[in-house]
């Protein structure tokens, strides 16, 4: 089978959709499946090096660019669309997914979507009445005639809008995930300063309003104010636009949390590592996160979790990979406390998150992607076909 991935953005530092393609990527060569990508080219975009080997198809973007068209795209697309065997759509609402929804379904394709939480209500609220009014001209006919949607767990089929009143053709498909670098805890706490007695909660995602990392913050200084302890420490790796960074940095300030949080700005590789080998606790109290790669890492690496039930994937992990908050400041709170507690009691070694991440990893997931790849390709054409509502400008 030869697949094919389409994306609007296909960069390394937006996190989330772009590994969660590489993951997919993974297990699909692992089956024994070929797959390359179609994308746009974007300021500064940065990607994995050994993808380069005629597997990334980039495209200039063409005008309204905000809407993520390239008519180059497009036309090799429609040169070489007939190469492949199906086509994996990563969002829901650009141009160039549109227009491969639409190409795929006319020459009997058949094309899946990975909405990567773009067809979530959270998501929609984002130019709300302009969404509504596309999606039923639209993404209806995109989603309806689509060989499957996939989602990656029971709680987001649950909430997911595909803009028709039934849709029979949502799967749901963990992404594989196999996090084995194996950092070092004394390195990480001897660079940063922080002494081997301290309790080290890591936030280790992008600063983003949604993660609820300021909520957090107000959460910590309550509890420090509550206990007066100085035995913690928050680090902070990440980062994000600059003016979001900036008011995380003043809020900080504004609690007077220096003495009490580092700032280590983005890690990778051995860096990323070490910061999961020298925490306690990963925290993620998130607004909204249809998955959480960095959380199953987390849990990979050994480390347990405090998470929001706004992660989709809470009900695999907790309790006994870690914590659940509310996204609150109350709720947050009253974890940081149940985890001090079972810090000084060294209750911590009672979480098993390594064994709650087995699960997610590529190998336990095999099964369930090769039985979805073969109905995929071997399905009836004529009962995932169905021709397209003709709309003008698109």
């Amino acid at each position: 089978m030869k697949i094919l991935h389409v994306i609007g953005a296909f960069d390394k530092k937006l996190g989330g959709t772009y590994s969660a393609i590489l993951s997919i990527m993974a297990i699909e060569n692992e089956l024994g499946y070929d797959n390359e990508v179609l994308s746009l080219y974007s300021e500064g975009q940065e990607f994995d090096a050994d993808l380069l080997q005629n597997r990334v198809h980039l495209f200039e973007p063409s005008f309204p660019y905000k809407f993520n068209y390239s008519a180059g795209a497009y036309q090799w697309l429609k040169e070489h669309i007939h190469n492949f065997d199906l086509i994996l759509i990563h969002e829901a609402w650009g141009a160039l997914a549109i227009q491969t929804a639409r190409l795929a379904n006319s020459v009997n394709t058949p094309y899946a979507i990975w909405p990567h939480g773009s067809l979530d209500p959270f998501d929609l609220q984002k130019k709300k009445q302009l969404k509504k009014v596309v999606g039923k001209l639209l993404i209806a006919s995109m989603t309806r005639n689509a060989g499957a949607i996939c989602c990656t767990s029971g709680i987001e089929k649950s909430v997911l809008r595909t803009y028709n009143k039934q849709n029979n053709n949502i799967n749901i498909l963990p992404l594989p995930i196999d996090y084995e670098a194996k950092g070092d805890r004394k390195t990480f706490r001897e660079k940063l300063g922080i002494s081997d007695d301290k309790l080290v909660f890591l936030f280790l995602s992008r600063v983003d309003y949604k993660k609820g990392l300021d909520l957090f913050l107000y959460a910590y200084k309550a509890f420090l104010d509550e206990t007066q302890l100085s035995n913690t420490k928050l680090v902070i790796a990440g980062k994000g636009q600059p003016a979001y960074e900036a008011f995380i940095r003043k809020t900080i300030h504004d609690l007077n949390l220096e003495a009490h949080v580092v700032v280590s700005g983005f890690l990778t590789g051995s860096g990323k590592a070490d910061a999961f080998a020298g925490s306690d606790c990963f925290i993620l109290p998130s607004m909204n996160e249809n998955y959480g790669i960095s959380v199953i890492e987390a849990l990979q690496s050994g480390l347990p979790v405090l998470i929001s039930d706004n992660v989709y994937i809470w009900e695999s992990i907790i309790p006994n990979g870690g914590w659940l908050c509310k996204h609150e400041v109350k709720s947050i709170t009253a974890q940081i406390s149940a985890i001090y507690n079972d810090f000084t009691n060294n209750a911590l070694a009672d979480k098993k998150p390594v064994l709650v991440s087995e699960p997610f990893r590529l190998k336990s997931l095999i099964p369930e992607y090769r039985s979805f790849y073969h109905k995929m390709l071997y399905k009836p054409a004529e009962s995932i076909i169905v021709k397209p509502q003709v709309v003008a400008g698109v």
